[in-house]
């Protein structure tokens, strides 16, 4: 009988290669990501979930985003949850050789679905996300930010994803098997009609030192619909440190 696990696997590449233009033409970059994310117990409903991260464009490497975001989520069952919170974006913004480069801030508050399964040992993750993204106003050639923030677009954000353990070690210490497809559409603000954004696929692998303490190492192929026509791929080298940390005690 063929193991749900490949079910799940099948089902990621499906739904990747749904969403891709393959004739349409595309530009190609690579890049690097690394960040820190941490996770606090505040009741025995309610946690919070910190990010932050920082990434680089390669050949040149250089500045391409930095953000922070933060959640915080209640359980509502051992397998459901809710989040609510937002992020800050910084975008590195090139200009000409005259005059200095700049960060273009973007708010993004946000809420999110996350339901949980388990089967035959595989972990799946359901997460639902709706964000809307204020990016702040510029000067018209676009080299200087402006005070205030323009609603650029609502998007939605659908992300699949499998845990496979590979092996269980001592010390609570073991080696998993991270595969994801995320899937997001964007529209209102400065769009029309509700879009196809963008596609991730993902694999990782994360190495648990403790019940605190992980290190995730992975790819992801960022697949992403260009505003004048064709397509983004990025092909991205992740690292992740992940940290459970434990509530204050009264």
């Amino acid at each position: 009988m063929k193991k749900p696990g490949i079910t799940g696997i099948l089902l990621l590449l499906f739904l990747s290669l749904s969403f891709r233009g393959f004739s349409q033409e595309k530009t190609n970059q690579k890049a690097l990501w690394y960040g820190y994310t941490f996770h606090v117990p505040l009741t025995n409903k309610w946690y919070n979930e910190t990010e932050v991260m920082e990434r680089h464009l390669v050949d040149p490497l250089v500045q391409s985003q930095f953000f922070i975001r933060t959640r915080f989520h209640k359980k509502i069952s051992p397998f459901l949850n809710y989040g609510l919170g937002g992020s800050m974006f910084l975008f590195h913004i090139p200009t000409s050789s005259d005059l200095a480069n700049f960060n273009l801030p973007e708010l993004r508050p946000q809420g999110e679905l996350n339901l949980h399964a388990k089967v035959a040992g595989i972990s799946l993750t359901n997460r639902l996300r709706g964000e809307l993204r204020f990016f702040q106003n510029t000067n018209p050639e676009y080299t200087e930010s402006e005070p205030g923030f323009n609603f650029t677009a609502a998007r939605i954000r659908y992300r699949l994803q499998a845990i496979l353990p590979l092996a269980n070690l001592k010390d609570e210490k073991s080696l998993k098997l991270k595969i994801a497809n995320e899937i997001m559409a964007m529209g209102g603000g400065d769009l029309e009609e509700l879009a196809f954004d963008q596609n991730r696929i993902s694999a990782d692998l994360s190495f648990s030192f403790s019940s605190a303490l992980s290190l995730d190492l992975g790819y992801v192929n960022w697949h992403q619909s260009k505003t004048h026509g064709g397509y983004l791929d990025q092909h991205i080298l992740r690292t992740v440190v992940k940290h459970q940390l434990k509530s204050a005690k009264k």
